[in-house]
């Protein structure tokens, strides 16, 4: 009698536990990083720094987590610490995307820096593949397409990575990542400017303009 009792607070306390918060946050500097773990601290909350990348579509401050899974308290901690660090409010997800997702006792909090993403030239030109010269015009709204609408797709960029996504209306997508190289080209009017997002991955992309570099000389 007494075992069963002591396994039924067990089983109590446990679902009394916080979740631990998995915290993605590569975009910020490292003072706001600071911030971050230090109110986490504070408030001893149980997190981990996650390892891997936010997913390029994420923006702002969010919070993934298992449907189903309410912790009040600690939803109202974090959304006054996400908002504490300048973020406007904190968009709490249910059902994940991207792979994503958390098992019950476990939710993500993305903190992305805006700043460090929409930094991408309007318009490129795709070189160094089967699609060479082709231009690609970049969306304030974080969608691409090739100038003459072949393909499009959605985009981010966290300095110095762009990542683009192609989808298509029958589901289909692939992504590619780049990575900004700069350097200078001299012109007419003297030397520019020159950023080039080179491919990161493997250029066999069933959709060829993810098989290229994209290359843009600054004339401001």
């Amino acid at each position: 009698m007494r075992h069963s009792v002591l396994c039924v607070i067990a089983l109590i306390l446990l679902g009394c536990q916080s979740p631990k918060v998995h915290v993605f946050m590569e975009t910020l500097s490292e003072s706001r990083q600071a911030q971050v773990e230090q109110s986490l601290n504070e408030h001893h909350i149980a997190y981990e720094i996650a390892s891997s990348r936010t997913p390029s579509s994420y923006s702002g401050a969010r919070l993934n987590k298992f449907p189903g899974n309410e912790n009040r308290a600690l939803y109202d901690t974090l959304r006054e610490l996400v908002q504490h660090l300048g973020f406007q409010s904190l968009d709490i997800q249910d059902f994940n995307q991207d792979k994503h997702s958390f098992s019950n006792g476990h939710v993500g909090l993305y903190l992305i820096d805006e700043s460090k993403v929409r930094t991408v030239p309007d318009l490129m030109v795709a070189q160094h593949c089967e699609q060479s010269e082709r231009p690609i015009v970049f969306n304030a709204n974080y969608r691409w397409k090739t100038q003459d609408g072949q393909w499009r797709g959605d985009w981010r960029y966290y300095q110095p990575y762009l990542t683009l996504r192609y989808d298509s209306d029958d589901g289909y997508f692939e992504e590619q990542s780049f990575e900004l190289h700069e350097g200078i080209e001299l012109t007419p009017f003297g030397e520019k400017p020159k950023l080039t997002f080179v491919a990161m991955g493997h250029r066999r992309k069933a959709m060829p303009i993810l098989n290229c570099d994209f290359v843009a000389v600054i004339m401001d």
